[in-house]
């Protein structure tokens, strides 16, 4: 695509001023080649590979790709999201969480978050019903995407992490939200108490009581 720039972690990290890429209305396209990195090194099944597409700040088009698995999960913007796996196709729905925030099914990335905040999720870890943290964006955004996990909490929002998975769990009915802005999550927002939710009754049964602690 003509004019594209290419925005991944290793590049960044070459040279942290790429990073603003993100703010051109070129097409900029997010490339995380090994999402798990520690996971994938201790052989662990949990990495995955995404990538996405924005252009002028908005996600048009997302994939996320589990090699050991061989699934792949696609989203366009307006388009809904889909899952290829085991040579099927299966439109994604997220689905509806539970009522009882005692049942939900999540996982809590409290790292880079203030103290503040911090404190209030991992509060949170105790009235839930079960913490499933694969370590890895990749495999978490596709799970909330399929409705097996409720909730994914995160701070620190490099594009390349969390670009891909946004869209596609925006597509399957699912939210992605600031919790202490209450803002839609964006390509350009790189930090935040983020709430990923499978559909928004769950994000509110989780946020409220976070705001309120």
């Amino acid at each position: 695509m003509a004019g594209s720039h290419v925005l991944g972690e290793e590049a960044v990290a070459a040279d942290p001023s790429r990073l603003r890429l993100i703010e051109s209305d070129a097409p900029v396209w997010t490339v995380d080649p090994v999402d798990g990195t520690s996971n994938f090194i201790a052989g662990r099944e949990t990495f995955g590979v995404m990538v996405a597409l924005v252009r002028s700040g908005v996600t048009e088009q997302a994939w996320i790709y589990l090699p050991v698995s061989g699934d792949l999960a696609v989203a366009g913007r307006g388009g809904g999201a889909w899952w290829h796996s085991g040579g099927g196709t299966a439109r994604l729905d997220a689905g509806h969480g539970p009522d009882d925030l005692r049942e939900i099914v999540g996982a809590f990335n409290t790292r880079f978050m203030p103290d503040e905040w911090r404190e209030r999720v991992e509060s949170l870890v105790g009235c839930v019903g079960r913490e499933a943290n694969d370590l890895c964006s990749a495999v978490d955004y596709t799970a909330v995407a399929r409705g097996l996990k409720d909730i994914v909490t995160y701070h620190r929002m490099m594009p390349w992490d969390h670009v891909p998975g946004s869209l596609i769990v925006r597509e399957a009915g699912g939210v992605v939200r600031d919790m202490a802005s209450g803002a839609d999550y964006a390509p350009r927002k790189l930090a935040g108490p983020h709430l990923v939710a499978r559909d928004e009754h769950s994000w509110h049964l989780v946020a409220d009581v976070a705001r309120r602690r």
